[in-house]
Formats: structure tokens, C-alpha cells, sequence
């Protein structure tokens, strides 16, 4: 504290040579006495204080006042502390004497969790000491134990896709000095036709579809799919599938052939219609690139080819008119039994 004033500056560094300082924080001249410098120190590490102001006030006196916190036990990525994989679950941190590894100016602390199940995971802080200034992080780590950034929010929620018996970790920052938080983490399973291995029946008519708690995988077609829904459909003859659908804008509706997820290949991109013969599979997919829900509803109808006269004993009479004329199309006959081989099938 400055006696007469508050234009003192106040700084602190690093270093073992008055040439040779790193500056670790500076209090400027003007800001208020109440304001303390607040800097993190390893252990061993020496630092020292300065202060200074004009040659007409020096003999003003001022006082220094020193406090330490040791770092938290979770302070670092390595000392996370362990939440297992039971949800939901409530517990608690301090990031007073946290410290911030990642450039920026956030105090951070750590967690890490497994997840139970496929599913969208909700990071939300229920009670705090002070003002909220911090942000939330979820990361999943890689096989090569890098750590893969699944979401990040300077709210005071933040829901993340997670994939079941992946390890992610939690990170917790705040800005202002003091904070003690009280967290939760809770799980909305992911719907029962997340995956293509699991897709649902398609019904003709209509169905509601919620991407909220789904996921991408990581062989699924197409570029950064985030959160997929299917379902799959066989044709029981010769006839047209259309599919649309109503709600999010953002949302891609596509239908696929194929028996594997890596080697799919589409056969609709958007509403439509596609013709089909006896026997084929197909699967439809609605899909969204960004993390957020898509809800509305999905539609299909089939309308079977008019294939009467597919048969020999079934030929439609011309009678003996000298002309007639009439439509018909191919899609979805079949050559019978002992029918003459004219090279097409």
C-alpha cells in the first residue's frame, strides 16, 4: 500500500541477473492498491519484486504484503484426478492456486472420466464462490495420449459427444482470483440407431428423429460427421422409394448401399427418390456436422412397379385391332422359367 497515493508500480520477475530479468507480471501505475499481482511459481523457482515511482515522491513510503498458496493437487494434466465412469456425478474444485499451462491467462484444473456409453456429456458448474469468468474444456485422449479437443465453452454448461470406454479429460479455468466451484457431469445415452451397425427399420410414413445425445464414427462417409442417425430398408419387389424430410435446416438427409460402413456408396443425397428391385438393402442416414441438436420429422414411401404382365401366362390382350398403343416400363420384371434368351435380364 502507497501511503499518499496509488502510483506505484509494481513488478515481479524472474532471473538471477539484474541484465538478464523476465518480467512476470507488472502492476501499472494507477490501478488500484487493492489489485495484487497474482502470478504462479514453480517450485524452486526464485522471484523477485520491484517497485517504483517518480523521484518527487520517493521518500513516500509504501508496504508489501507476500501470501502463497500451494498449487492444488490437480493442478496439472498428469495429477488429474480421477471421476471413473459413473454418471451422474457432483464434485468439487478450487483454481486458487491454479496455474495456466496453454499460454493463456485461465487457471485450470483437471479431471478425467471414461464414458460409460455412446452419448452427449454435460459439463455444468451448480455453485460457485464468485463471479463466473472461466471455461470449460473436454478433450479426448488418443491412442498416442495426445489430447483431442471434443468441446470448449466460456458458459457456464458445455455438452460434449463422447463414445463409450474413451478416456477424456476435464479442464475447469477461471480468470479471477478465487473460485471455488462445484461441478456436475451427467449423460444422455445416445439413441438405440446411433451406429450403422444398429440402425432401426425404416417404416414407411413418418417418424420423429432427434440427433441430440447421437455421434459420428470415425469410418462413417462424408467429412466431419459429428452426429448421425439410421436406419436401413429392403425392397420386397421392383418399385420407387422416396424419402424427405421436415426440420433442421442443417441437417443432411442420404441413402446409401452397401454392407460395410467404410465402403458405403450413395446412392441420394437429399430428398428423393430412388428405384428399386426385389432383395436390395438400403440405408438412410441423417446427419449434422456441428455438435447441436436436430430434431424433425422423417418420411418414406414405396409405390411397387406395375409389373401384371411380367409373366408369359399373364400378357395383357391387344385384341385384334389394326394399332394400339399403351405404356409400360422394365424396372422390376424378371425373366421366368424356359423364357427365350434374347441377352438381357
Amino acid at each position: 500500500d502507497g501511503l499518499a497515493s496509488e502510483h506505484w508500480i509494481l513488478a515481479a520477475y524472474t532471473g538471477t541477473a539484474v541484465g538478464a530479468l523476465t518480467e512476470r507480471h507488472t502492476r501499472a501505475s494507477g490501478e488500484s492498491n487493492g489489485n495484487p499481482i497474482v502470478l504462479r511459481a514453480n517450485a524452486s523457482e526464485r522471484i523477485s519484486f520491484a517497485v517504483a515511482r517518480s523521484a518527487a515522491d520517493a521518500a513516500e513510503e509504501v508496504s508489501l504484503k507476500l501470501s502463497f498458496d500451494g498449487a492444488v493437487n490437480n493442478d496439472l494434466r498428469e495429477d488429474a484426478a480421477d471421476l471413473g465412469s459413473a454418471v451422474p456425478v457432483q464434485f468439487s474444485g478450487n483454481t486458487t492456486a491454479a496455474t495456466d499451462h496453454d499460454g493463456s491467462s485461465y487457471r485450470t484444473i483437471w479431471w478425467t472420466w471414461t464414458a460409460p456409453s455412446d452419448g452427449l456429456a454435460t459439463l455444468s458448474i451448480v455453485d460457485r464462490e464468485t463471479f463466473w469468468s472461466g471455461r470449460l474444456r473436454a478433450s479426448r485422449e488418443l491412442p498416442d495420449e495426445s489430447l483431442e479437443i471434443v468441446g470448449s465453452s466460456i458458459s457456464e454448461t458445455l455438452g460434449f459427444p463422447v463414445l463409450a470406454g474413451e478416456r477424456y479429460f476435464l479442464e475447469i479455468g477461471n480468470l479471477s482470483q478465487v473460485q471455488a466451484l462445484t461441478v456436475s457431469l451427467d449423460l444422455t445415452p445416445a439413441p438405440a440407431n446411433d451406429h450403422f451397425a444398429d440402425r432401426s427399420l425404416l417404416p414407411t410414413g413418418e417418424i420423429p428423429y432427434d440427433t441430440t445425445a447421437s455421434t459420428g464414427e470415425d469410418e462413417e462417409p462424408g467429412f466431419s460427421i459429428d452426429q448421425s442417425l439410421w436406419w436401413s430398408w429392403t425392397a420386397a419387389e421392383g418399385g420407387i422409394l422416396s424419402v424427405e424430410m421436415d426440420g433442421d435446416p442443417f441437417a443432411t438427409l442420404e441413402v446409401f448401399t452397401g454392407s460395410a460402413l467404410s465402403t458405403l456408396t450413395r446412392v441420394l443425397y437429399g430428398p428423393g427418390a430412388i428405384g428399386t428391385r426385389s432383395g436390395d438393402s438400403y440405408h438412410v442416414r441423417i446427419s449434422r456436422t456441428l455438435s447441436s441438436p436436430a430434431t424433425g420429422v422423417l418420411r418414406s414411401s414405396f409405390q411397387p412397379f406395375d409389373t401384371g404382365n411380367d409373366d408369359f401366362a399373364d400378357a395383357i390382350d391387344l385384341g385384334s385391332a389394326w394399332s394400339a398403343s399403351g405404356a409400360a416400363t422394365l424396372e422390376g420384371t424378371t425373366i421366368e422359367s424356359g423364357e427365350p434368351d434374347l441377352g438381357f435380364n
